[in-house]
């Protein structure tokens, strides 16, 4: 059982620097990590070094963007081990 097991982290910032960091980190200790960015390559590659499709879901999103936060703060939003719905 890994640490973060059951977790679930909505991540912004992740398609490079320490936002990706974070992600593939979280990743590796068990967390359900949903990356956003505004950078679909960024996100692509922060998905693959944490270890490919499904290990982090992602989506393309500019949280400045008001209708882009409202989706990403929607009560219908769930993270399970990478899949989102």
């Amino acid at each position: 059982m890994n640490r973060l097991d059951g977790v679930k982290v909505l991540l912004t910032g992740a398609a490079s620097g320490i936002g990706r960091a974070t992600a593939i980190r979280l990743a590796a200790e068990g967390a359900a990590v949903y990356a956003v960015d505004v950078s679909e390559q960024g996100l692509a590659e922060t998905a693959a070094a944490a270890g490919g499709p499904g290990a982090v879901a992602t989506r393309v999103a500019d949280v400045t963007a008001s209708s882009d936060a409202a989706y990403l703060t929607g009560a219908d939003l769930r993270v399970d081990r990478g899949a989102h719905t």
